[in-house]
C-alpha cells in the first residue's frame, strides 16, 4: 500500500474513530462511610473485568471517563472497610453515570477468616421483610408502567386497593398505616388521585428515575420510623451529576416526562423532573365524560460545605385534576 494510499485511508476512518471516541459516557460518583458519612479519601473505584477505574480525592469523589457504553459490575474497595459491588451499572453514551457507595468499616486481623460483603447489602437492624431495589430494577419490572408503588405489588403479604389503584395494603392494614419518606421527608400522601378511605390512586408522584435506591420493609423496622404498623417506604434521591448536564425525556402509560441534572456553581448539582399525565387525552378519545389529568414536580440541590458537611435542598409539588362533562336537567 502507498503512503497516498494509506493517508486516505486513515481520513476515511478518522470520523468513525472520533465519533467512537465521542460516544463514550462516565461514571461518577461518592464514596463515604455507611455509619457516619464522612468522605473516604483513597477509596478505589474498578470497573470489573476491564482495566478502568478511578481513586477518590480528598471529598470521597471519583470520575471515570471514557466508559464505552453498556452494563457494567462497579466495585467500591478500601482498606479498612468491606468492599461493595453494584452490579447493575448502565453506561449511556454521552451521559454521566453517578454511583455512589456507602462501606461499612471491618477489622483486619491476621491469619483469621477474612468476610466480604454480598453485592446486594442489607443492614444488620433491616434482617426481616426488607427488598431494596434500583433505578434499573424498577423500570425492568413488568407490568409496572415504571411505577414503584406498582413494582411492590407482587411482593409476599401486599396485596392491592383494586386493580386500577397503586396503593398498597401491607399484611391487611389499611394503606393510612404505611409509611412513605423521601430522602426522610415523609409524604402523606404520594400517589396520584388517592383519597382517604377510598379504593383511589394511579401513579406515584415520584419519577423512579430520580431515585437513587428504594428500602421497602413490611415488619420488624426500626423505632426510627415511627409507630406505623404495616410498612416502610423509604425512597432516597440520587444527587445531580457534577460532570455534565444530563436529559432524559420518558413517555409511557403514566404519562409524559423530561429529567434534567446537572452542576451548578462550585460544589453543587441540582436534579430535576418534571411529569404531566396524559389520561385526560385517553378518555377524551373513549368518549368518557371524566378527564383526569395530573402533574408533578421533584427536585434536589445540593451543595457540599466541605469535605464533612453538605447542605441538600429538596422539594416536590403536584396538581391533580378531573374534568367532569355533563348536562344540566331542565324543570
Amino acid at each position: 500500500m502507498s503512503m497516498k494510499q494509506f493517508f486516505s485511508l486513515f481520513l476515511l476512518l478518522l470520523p468513525i474513530i472520533v465519533f467512537s471516541q465521542d460516544n463514550n459516557g462516565s461514571i461518577s460518583g461518592e464514596v463515604r462511610d455507611a455509619i457516619t458519612k464522612q468522605p473516604l479519601p483513597g477509596a478505589n473505584i474498578v470497573i470489573s473485568g476491564t482495566l478502568f477505574g478511578a481513586a477518590c480525592d480528598d471529598k470521597g469523589y471519583y470520575v471515570i471517563k471514557n466508559v464505552a457504553p453498556g452494563k457494567y459490575s462497579l466495585k467500591a474497595s478500601i482498606i479498612g472497610y468491606e468492599s461493595s459491588t453494584n452490579s447493575d451499572v448502565v453506561v449511556s453514551p454521552l451521559r454521566n453515570k453517578k454511583i455512589s457507595f456507602e462501606l461499612n468499616s471491618s477489622t483486619i486481623e491476621m491469619n483469621e477468616v477474612s468476610i466480604q460483603s454480598d453485592y446486594f447489602a442489607r443492614p444488620a437492624e433491616n434482617v426481616v421483610s426488607m427488598r431494596t431495589l434500583s433505578p434499573e430494577e424498577i423500570r425492568r419490572s413488568p407490568g409496572s408502567a415504571e411505577d414503584i408503588f406498582r413494582v411492590m405489588q407482587s411482593m409476599p403479604g401486599v396485596a392491592t386497593a383494586g386493580g386500577k389503584s397503586a396503593q398498597l395494603i401491607v399484611r391487611g392494614g389499611s394503606p393510612d398505616e404505611n409509611l412513605t419518606l423521601l430522602d426522610n421527608i415523609e409524604i402523606y400522601n404520594p400517589i396520584h388521585f388517592a383519597r382517604t378511605g377510598e379504593s383511589m390512586g394511579i401513579i406515584s408522584i415520584v419519577n423512579p428515575a430520580l431515585l437513587e435506591k428504594v428500602d421497602f420493609l413490611t415488619g420488624g423496622f426500626p423505632a426510627k420510623y415511627g409507630d406505623k404498623m404495616s410498612s416502610v417506604f423509604d425512597m432516597k434521591l440520587q444527587d445531580g451529576n457534577k460532570e455534565l448536564y444530563n436529559s432524559d425525556v420518558n413517555l409511557n402509560i403514566g404519562g409524559f416526562g423530561v429529567m434534567v441534572d446537572g452542576p451548578l456553581i462550585d460544589n453543587s448539582s441540582m436534579i430535576l423532573s418534571v411529569r404531566r399525565g396524559f389520561l385526560d387525552v385517553l378518555t377524551s378519545m373513549m368518549g368518557k365524560p371524566a378527564a383526569p389529568r395530573y402533574y408533578d414536580a421533584v427536585g434536589k440541590i445540593t451543595y457540599d460545605i466541605d469535605a464533612n458537611n453538605r447542605l441538600s435542598f429538596v422539594g416536590f409539588y403536584y396538581i391533580d385534576q378531573i374534568d367532569k362533562l355533563g348536562t344540566t336537567k331542565e324543570s
